[in-house]
């Protein structure tokens, strides 16, 4: 008995020891690297895999130029809509304090952040001229990850920065490489403060095994398929308020309604009852996009609205030996589009 507890005891110790024991070993600074390694926090709505991948690749890159590690801080409160109110939050705040403790301000500084506030002598006007000109931030670097709308507003409110990366490579930035728009999505920022990093597309995620469950012969190939009653309870959603992701999928959705059908007005009654009718079989609301892959994957539901990289990472990550895959993605027939995943600096 009592040998059988120092076995129990010392498989206790083992599991909490071991992630410390494996965990990789990180060059300490040294006094050629110039102290303690900086810090860059930033925030954004991408899963694990992504954050790790572009966390050691910057790493890496900083370090062979600099002779020094950076720490990369993430920030991961939810969405993209979410973030982007989180931010706004953190602004009002710090904007607040140094309106009424530096600048000794009584009124109230609304509209600081407002691109539209009128140029004139109003309390508005002058919050909005010392925002601009002030060095108030929200503790946070980059913000990185959604679509060009959720940087567009940051960007026009005064919360982002030129980060200088158009300025030194106009070689890269103009209609023969990289274009400004393409088919009337944004790819970057004129004014620097925002860059696409990569393209991505919007569609359907699902899983193969219980589309057979299910008795569904053809996978779903366009938004109406997810309406189909036989999906009842078994379609994953985001809160389109909280996901830049799944709220630019609704978009695509109500875009190719108007386009198919005889006038606007029809078009969006249309797309207005398509979306009832795929809420109507959904499993749930989630508050963030990337849970979607990942129980569409694990069979939680059978299929579900996802951007494209998330949606093919999972796939990736269950292939079997022989190739097949009980996850896979479709981009939608002449229901998606091609927009960035921006990057921009607070």
């Amino acid at each position: 008995m009592a040998l059988k507890r120092y076995w129990l005891l010392a498989a206790f110790i083992l599991v909490l020891a071991g992630p410390l024991i494996l965990r990789p070993k990180k060059s300490l600074p040294t006094a050629t690297s110039g102290g303690a390694e900086p810090t860059l926090v930033i925030i954004s709505p991408h899963n694990e895999a992504i954050r790790y991948d572009f966390a050691r690749a910057f790493d890496d890159y900083y370090f062979a130029k600099h002779g020094q590690h950076v720490h990369v801080d993430w920030r991961t409160p939810g969405g993209t809509s979410e973030i982007s109110r989180y931010i706004t939050s953190e602004y009002i705040a710090a904007f607040e304090n140094y309106w009424k403790n530096q600048l000794h301000r009584t009124e109230s500084p609304t509209g600081f952040d407002n691109p539209k506030t009128p140029q004139d002598n109003s309390p508005a006007t002058q919050a909005r001229k010392e925002f601009l000109a002030s060095n108030v931030g929200c503790g946070i670097d980059l913000f990185f990850g959604g679509g060009s709308f959720d940087f567009i507003q940051p960007a026009e409110a005064g919360r982002l920065v030129d980060s200088g990366v158009i300025a030194a490579h106009p070689e890269l930035f103009n209609s023969k490489t990289i274009p400004q728009t393409t088919g009337g999505e944004p790819y970057w920022d004129p004014q620097g403060r925002w860059i696409g990093a990569c393209l991505s597309s919007f569609g359907i995620c699902y899983n193969t095994d219980l589309l057979r469950l299910l008795k569904i012969d053809n996978a779903p190939s366009q938004w109406a398929d997810l309406a189909d009653p036989r999906y009842f309870g078994e379609i994953a959603l985001a809160d389109p308020n909280q996901s830049g992701s799944v709220g630019k999928a609704f978009e695509m959705l109500i875009q190719q309604q108007m386009l198919e059908a005889k006038s606007p007005a029809e078009g969006w009654a249309r797309a207005m009852r398509l979306i009832m009718k795929i809420s109507a079989n959904s499993r749930y609301f989630t508050d963030a996009a990337t849970k979607i892959p990942f129980d569409v994957e694990e069979g939680n539901a059978a299929a579900g609205m996802c951007i494209d990289f998330y949606g093919r990472f999972q796939s990736e990550f269950v292939r079997r030996p022989d190739g097949t895959s009980r996850m896979q993605y479709v981009t939608p027939a002449g229901g998606s589009s091609f927009g960035v995943d921006p990057i921009g600096m607070l």
